[in-house]
């Protein structure tokens, strides 16, 4: 059995399956782009909302002496604790950069595979017959 050789209508609708593929990827590229520039920006925030003002406070008042006794204490262990948290938040928030860069970085391979697929199927549909070509081929070879 002899196959149908494919048309440019056939190379147009492929051509229209990658290129809906490759916007929908496009939306989640930038959509996670929108993210990751978010979450750098809130991070940021934090780290000079709170993280700076608190590495730079001084418990015991200008003279170090100011302010001693168990309030001075539970204050340090307090302000401790504030550091270790932010210090694992920190790693915590490079992980996810590094996480959702890498989904970046594959998104964009991806859709650059989509283009060159997309362009290479152009370049074959050129040289494809039309499908009335094909259709008057068929009828004149069954007039015969």
């Amino acid at each position: 059995m002899e196959t149908k050789p494919k048309t440019k209508q056939d190379y147009e609708k492929e051509i229209d399956a990658l290129d809906s593929k490759r916007q929908a990827l496009e939306g989640l590229l930038n959509k996670l782009m929108g993210l990751l520039e978010d979450l750098r920006s809130e991070d940021k925030k934090l780290r000079e909302g709170v993280l700076e003002p608190i590495s730079q406070y001084k418990l015991g008042g200008a003279s170090d002496a100011d302010w001693l006794g168990a309030n001075f204490t539970k204050a340090g262990e307090n302000k401790t604790t504030i550091d270790s948290n932010l210090s694992n938040y920190a790693g915590q928030i490079s992980t996810l950069e590094s996480e959702i860069q890498e989904v970046i970085d594959q998104l964009k391979a991806k859709i650059e595979e989509l283009k060159k697929e997309i362009r290479n199927l152009n370049k074959e549909k050129k040289s494809a017959p039309d499908e009335s070509e094909l259709e008057e081929s068929n009828s004149s070879d069954s007039d015969e």
